[in-house]
């Protein structure tokens, strides 16, 4: 592994964010081409709920009970569900996670927009999509949910997305991998790559690693069509300096899974070995990122799409097998 290169920080500067195979240009450049005629409406529960005065507490709840009955149903009459709806309000921690989601995101900008679109764009590929009621509230900082979606509702936690120095992240001991990527400018990736595996679902988890590499990376080369616009870094979860460190290694990526004869194995240890989360990829440098398994799934993905070109893309979500996926893209990697 002493060929892996060491990237300067300073060069990525120079480096164009949107750097990808010809093909992933065309389809970023034809899904950016679909519109959608109207915004998503998206209902800020958190808002409502905060705005209760605390000592009218149950009467506020009701006043807001019908809008978001999927929070509330009809737990503002029992007398144990106040007691805990009054201690989540006076939480500190999550109190400042509510005033800190009023700065992030006082207007939610371009969401409601950018959701438009790539819902409009989602139903190319499975045209039985049909659009989501759409909430956002605040978690408590639960991870293990994070955005939630069930294919009529779904519900956005900002406060797992206030910004990595935000110091309630800190207090709450929230590792630096993790906290990277709790940023507003990674929501609209994580929305639509939840919305993804939800309806693309496959049962691969004794499945062999090629496998599990070109099912996520599929997915992720349907974003490039379905949000053009977000960065490759942003899509894989990483900072910009792992992405660049993925592009410029791809080689010794490569090398390493075919030495190591990993892209047949149904070990798990070597399938977490490429696919899992962390600091960083065992066996890697301390610079690489985790999860390069499925980075290079999204490249061999890219390398497919560009030789079947002809395939319609309601035909893309169908596709299972890794090994006759990596056997048609041809893959060779980019040599730096």
């Amino acid at each position: 592994m002493r060929s892996f290169i060491n990237y300067s920080v300073v060069f990525i500067l120079f480096v164009t964010l949107f750097s990808c195979t010809e093909n992933s240009a065309t389809w970023k450049k034809m899904g950016a081409e679909v519109k959608a005629s109207k915004d998503i409406s998206i209902k800020r529960y958190e808002r409502a709920l905060f705005s209760i005065n605390p000592d009218q507490l149950q009467e506020g709840l009701a006043s807001i009970s019908q809008e978001y009955y999927l929070f509330i149903g009809e737990e503002y009459k029992n007398p144990q569900a106040l007691i805990q709806m009054r201690s989540y309000l006076q939480d500190t921690l999550i109190r400042q996670g509510y005033i800190y989601s009023e700065k992030v995101f006082p207007d939610l900008s371009s969401l409601p927009t950018d959701l438009a679109n790539a819902f409009e764009r989602i139903r190319r590929f499975i045209p039985s999509f049909s659009n989501p009621e759409v909430y956002t509230y605040i978690s408590g900082y639960d991870q293990q949910t994070s955005i939630y979606y069930n294919r009529e509702v779904m519900t956005i936690p900002l406060d797992l997305y206030l910004g990595d120095t935000t110091k309630v992240y800190q207090q709450l001991r929230i590792p630096l991998y993790m906290r990277q990527h709790m940023n507003k400018d990674y929501l609209l990736s994580d929305i639509v790559l939840t919305i993804l595996h939800n309806l693309i679902p496959r049962d691969i988890a004794s499945a062999p690693l090629v496998d599990q590499m070109l099912y996520e990376g599929m997915i992720l080369a349907m974003t490039d069509y379905i949000i053009p616009e977000v960065p490759d870094y942003c899509k894989m979860g990483y900072t910009q300096v792992q992405e660049e460190w993925c592009r410029q290694n791809e080689e010794e990526i490569w090398k390493y899974l075919v030495g190591n004869k990993l892209l047949f194995s149904t070990n798990q240890k070597d399938i977490g070995l490429m696919m899992n989360d962390g600091p960083f990829t065992n066996g890697f440098p301390k610079e690489s990122p985790a999860r390069t398994g499925i980075w290079m799934g999204w490249q061999i993905a890219r390398a497919w799409v560009n030789r079947n070109d002809d395939v319609p893309l309601n035909r893309i979500a169908s596709l299972q097998n890794g090994k006759q996926l990596l056997e048609e893209s041809r893959y060779k990697p980019n040599k730096k």
